[in-house]
């Protein structure tokens, strides 16, 4: 399977038949660039025992190149034309179907920022009769750029993007305004992180009742 790591790590405090119902969902952890939103996957991750498929390296698996080798393509060129964005998603959702149907949880790490591709994600959770719950990271704007720059020096990140890349991202990410509330938590990820998770999974109880 394409980008997709599992943990086999569960969480003990929920009653049996609330844990099955809430291994059988989508966690769609999307932002832009920057935003926190693979950090927040992985602790996610280490919680909840679902398995991750990355944007990232999904991308890189289909086009052939080493996961940590820096792609110096500009903004949707290279391996980030239309193009290979759309086989990226289709690759993550076809990897997606795969782990639920042998019954893992699955959170889903990109930025989602184009409604198609969310609406594709939604149309697997409802075709599998699965929850799904968007997690909408977002940070300071002097915090994303710290991160990214931060990230660029020490180079051995998945991810190729910029704060270049951080800005026409951000220009062409189209509000999740067609995402049901309560199928919608926005998360400032510049909080604890454990405030975060306990808000995802108190998000994802109520969507398993």
């Amino acid at each position: 399977m394409s980008g997709a790591f599992i943990a086999k790590r569960f969480v003990l405090r929920l009653e049996p038949e609330t844990f099955r119902l809430v291994m059988d969902a989508i966690m769609v952890v999307a932002g832009l660039s920057g935003s926190g939103k693979s950090t927040l996957a992985r602790t996610l991750q280490h919680r909840f025992g679902f398995a991750i498929v990355s944007s990232d390296r999904t991308r890189k698996k289909l086009a052939s190149v080493p996961v940590e080798r820096h792609a110096a393509d500009a903004y949707k060129a290279g391996i980030y034309t239309d193009a290979n964005t759309e086989s990226t998603y289709a690759g993550m959702h076809a990897d997606a179907t795969h782990l639920l149907g042998e019954g893992t949880g699955v959170i889903l790490d990109g930025t989602y920022q184009d409604p198609a591709h969310r609406k594709a994600a939604l149309a697997v959770a409802s075709r599998l009769k699965v929850k799904i719950l968007f997690v909408e990271c977002r940070a300071e704007d002097a915090e994303i750029r710290r991160r990214l720059i931060e990230r660029e020096k020490v180079g051995n990140n998945p991810s190729d993007a910029t704060v270049a890349v951080y800005l026409r991202q951000r220009q062409d990410f189209v509000t999740m305004a067609e995402i049901p509330p309560s199928s919608h938590l926005l998360v400032d990820t510049g909080r604890p992180i454990g405030e975060i998770i306990s808000e995802v999974g108190t998000a994802l109880e109520r969507l398993s009742v």
